[in-house]
């Protein structure tokens, strides 16, 4: 967890009674009599909460009016069993007002409107929820149904054992998303730029090709999507600067890529694409990391459960 983001989770926490999970970077615990979570997506933040009345959730009408009298509730909605508020991130204060706000005005709107604190499985209410960590992810759950989750993560954990990798159509789905990011590559190229958004492109369209088609991401699987994100970036930048030598010297596209080391040379402009390609290279590498550590982290905590103390 980033020092911005505990700064903001131990001050809402403070004013709320809410706790730091170091292990899901997420903000839990008990507020105003309901279990609530937050956590960041997408630099918004996420407040959930499982509630009920007379079995039923929360009508649209009653949720947009919670949300239109605070300040700072970008919306606020059902989701499955959950009511979810986002808050937009902004400055650090400001997100830590808007937090606490945004709890204090849902557990107040739930009390005053009769909801009652449920399991966010069964959506039954119970007077001894407990707070375990399901596959990654905070979850308020009753005995039973928190015996029946471990038991379903414990059949997948074997059928994903009993699952093979397929390697060749894992191959097929790296091609393919890598693909996307050479389009990246080339449209911001064609505009001038040598953004980080090209390479995360490249480096999560990858990765999670590799992963959807693969069915299942191995060290070998790491493996092969960084080979193939290292050829298909070179690949996309030298089409991008091909595009270039086309349209602007008149080049025929078997001419731009026959002659292109000597079209450089002549234009003196080797060490520029050279450059250019380390830039997308980086950027690549910054979007493919994080998102091989996610997978790595995802698999490790896919099957697990235990009970948050």
């Amino acid at each position: 967890m980033n020092k911005g983001l505990r700064k903001i989770y131990d001050e809402v926490g403070q004013a709320t009674g809410l706790r730091i999970n170091e292990q899901t970077d997420t903000l839990m615990g008990e507020a105003g009599g309901f279990h609530l979570k937050v956590d960041m997506t997408n630099n918004n933040y996420m407040v959930y909460a499982s509630v009920r009345k007379n079995g039923q959730l929360p009508d649209k009408e009653l949720l947009k009016s919670i949300c239109k009298a605070n300040k700072g509730m970008m919306s606020l909605g059902v989701q499955g069993n959950y009511v979810i508020a986002t808050v937009r991130g902004m400055t650090t204060k400001k997100v830590i007002a808007y937090l606490i706000n945004a709890i204090k005005a849902l557990t107040e709107a739930f009390n005053m409107y009769g909801f009652e604190d449920v399991c966010e499985s069964c959506g039954k209410p119970h007077t001894n929820l407990g707070s375990y960590c399901v596959s990654g992810s905070v979850s308020f759950l009753c005995d039973e149904c928190y015996t029946q989750v471990t038991q379903s993560l414990q059949q997948s954990e074997v059928e994903m054992s009993n699952t093979k990798e397929s390697v060749v159509a894992g191959v097929v789905g790296a091609f393919l998303g890598s693909v996307i990011g050479v389009i990246t590559i080339i449209i911001l190229g064609q505009l001038g730029y040598v953004a980080v958004i090209s390479g995360l492109v490249m480096g999560v369209c990858t990765v999670k090709g590799y992963e959807m088609l693969g069915k299942k991401m191995s060290t070998k699987g790491i493996i092969i999507c960084a080979i193939v994100m290292i050829i298909m970036t070179y690949f996309g930048e030298k089409l991008d600067w091909m595009i270039t030598m086309m349209t602007e010297a008149d080049f025929s596209l078997s001419e731009a890529s026959f002659y292109f080391w000597d079209i450089l040379e002549y234009a003196d402009a080797t060490s520029s694409f050279i450059a250019d390609l380390a830039l997308v290279y980086l950027f690549t590498a910054g979007g493919a990391v994080p998102t091989i550590l996610n997978v790595i982290k995802a698999r490790k905590q896919a099957f697990t459960s235990y009970q948050i103390g």
